[in-house]
């Protein structure tokens, strides 16, 4: 009996050195594709984090037109409640002013801020505020962004409460808006050399240099920081300093360096209204 052959020609399989060129290949092509595809998702992020920032400038700008070109405050308090530019928190006191962790963050009302009717409410994130691993102070409200209170919404506290206390400013007030920080993206650190524990965590009002508390977020690939001026236009900026106070931790600078959390300029003067 005949024993059945395949029908055609034979067609052998890979050899082990066809495989291997193969991989190879494929391997290479990989290399090559995925840095673009970085590249690629690292400038939708800034591209989307610069949105952010222009929509915040355009929702102060809103709250100006319709105050009397005053300035929205960066927080207040009503009826026993923090009123912050993101949103109204329920804790009493200004958690944010001594820096203190709290082990169950504040519920926010994203529709209490004094921003909220000019941003419909919505939390304007920025897209890495996730992967930056902050402790979440406010559950997010402030989407990893925060406002130069200091020369736009001056606050002080009163004793024996620490209610915050706004002094209005008015946009005319600004000498040069097109040279004034109004929001950038930022972070707030703290080290206790009793527990030899660093946090790193999101905070809604950002210090110039002047106040020896680096805040500004260079978050972004290659070191960027998207800052909003009070002009409305927006600048990646990547011109971090360093303006220790006398007394802080090397652990402390140590954190933020880790995080690349600066401050930006030496002076206030890109920060300073007048």
């Amino acid at each position: 009996m005949n024993s059945l052959r395949p029908v055609g020609p034979c067609r052998p399989g890979l050899t082990l050195i066809e495989l291997l060129v193969t991989l190879g290949i494929l391997g290479l092509m990989i290399s090559l594709l995925v840095p673009a595809v970085v590249r690629v998702r690292g400038t939708a992020a800034r591209i989307q984090d610069q949105n952010n920032l222009r929509q915040l400038s355009l929702a102060a700008h809103g709250h100006a037109s319709a105050h009397d070109g005053t300035l929205p405050p960066a927080l207040s308090r009503e009826l026993g409640r923090d009123r912050w530019w993101f949103g109204e928190t329920t804790l009493g006191g200004n958690n944010w002013y001594f820096r203190h962790s709290t082990p169950d963050p504040p519920h926010v009302d994203t529709t209490r801020g004094h921003l909220s009717p000019y941003t419909n409410g919505i939390i304007l994130r920025d897209p890495l505020m996730g992967a930056s691993r902050l402790e979440l102070r406010y559950r997010g409200a402030t989407g990893g962004y925060a406002y130069n209170y200091r020369y736009l919404a001056p606050v002080t506290f009163v004793l024996p409460m620490w209610e915050p206390v706004w002094t209005p400013v008015r946009l005319p007030q600004v000498q040069n808006p097109g040279q004034t920080i109004m929001f950038t993206s930022a972070a707030g650190s703290s080290y206790y050399s009793s527990t030899e524990v660093g946090a790193v965590f999101e905070l809604g009002l950002v210090e110039p240099p002047s106040g020896k508390y680096p805040s500004v977020h260079f978050r972004h690939a290659n070191g960027v920081a998207n800052v909003a001026f009070v002009d409305g236009h927006v600048e990646a900026r990547t011109d971090r300093t360093r303006n220790p106070a006398a007394d802080e931790p090397a652990a402390l600078g140590d954190l933020r360096d880790r995080h690349m959390i600066f401050d930006l300029g030496s002076t206030d003067e890109l920060w300073d209204r007048n």
